[in-house]
């Protein structure tokens, strides 16, 4: 019994293996650092595109702005000139609005002519985020067949695995399998060991006793002395 659960941990220990493989291999990390790169790039052009249509809207925005800013500066000008103003406190006043609008006409144009320049300079950083993310798309898409091809091997291997493993359950007790499901979390999954030629545990590596050899050779059910595995022996 004992022997043909040992197959069956090894053909596990064997599936566990390529699991851990798909994710410890080169390709898959160099995978998802390409991905994270190419996310990184992504998340960077969408920031860009927002600031894009944000600054679009304020360039539209201004000239309105300074037009009607135009227009008051006008109606404040010509009752300067025409003749209406009182006293000199009415005038003052209306000097000092002039005087306000023209500057903040004057601040709404610069902002303009900024707005302009960051806009041309974001569209060309856009375009060049772009160019940059085409050919990291490629980059990721073959790195991604790359991986896909191994990962075709290892679900091979995985299938084969899985046949021999029915295969091997068919002929265990049902016993027998539940105690080898309960005592596998005790071992990390390898509670049987095998003695091999120099009467050493293949778990841990300690030779047994001359003792302990020849009863487990006999088929007794016997336990390592160093790490507690079921022992068998060819």
């Amino acid at each position: 019994m004992l022997t043909l659960l040992y197959k069956l941990q090894k053909l596990e220990a064997k599936e566990a293996a390529i699991l851990a493989a798909q994710k410890d291999s080169v390709e898959y990390r160099r995978l998802q650092e390409q991905k994270a790169a190419f996310d990184t790039q992504k998340k960077e052009l969408i920031q860009i595109q927002e600031e894009l249509s944000l600054m679009q809207q304020q360039i539209k925005t201004l000239p309105d702005e300074i037009m009607d800013i135009s227009v008051k500066l006008e109606q404040e000008k010509a009752a300067v000139y025409d003749g209406s103003i009182a006293n000199i406190r009415e005038f003052n006043a209306r000097q000092a609005q002039i005087s306000a609008l023209e500057e903040k006409s004057s601040t709404l144009t610069e902002q303009q002519m900024q707005k302009k320049k960051e806009f041309k300079s974001a569209l060309r950083q856009a375009k060049q985020m772009q160019q940059n993310l085409e050919v990291q798309y490629k980059i990721v898409s073959e790195e991604y067949r790359q991986y896909d091809e191994l990962r075709q091997g290892w679900r091979n291997e995985l299938n084969a695995l899985s046949l021999d493993k029915d295969a091997l359950i068919a002929k265990i007790d049902n016993a027998d399998l539940a105690w080898y499901e309960e005592v596998k979390p005790l071992f990390a999954g390898l509670p049987i060991a095998k003695l091999d030629n120099n009467k050493a545990c293949d778990g841990c590596r300690t030779m047994v006793t001359p003792i302990l050899y020849k009863r487990t050779v006999q088929g007794e059910r016997t336990r390592c002395e160093k790490c507690g595995r079921y022992l068998i022996c060819e």
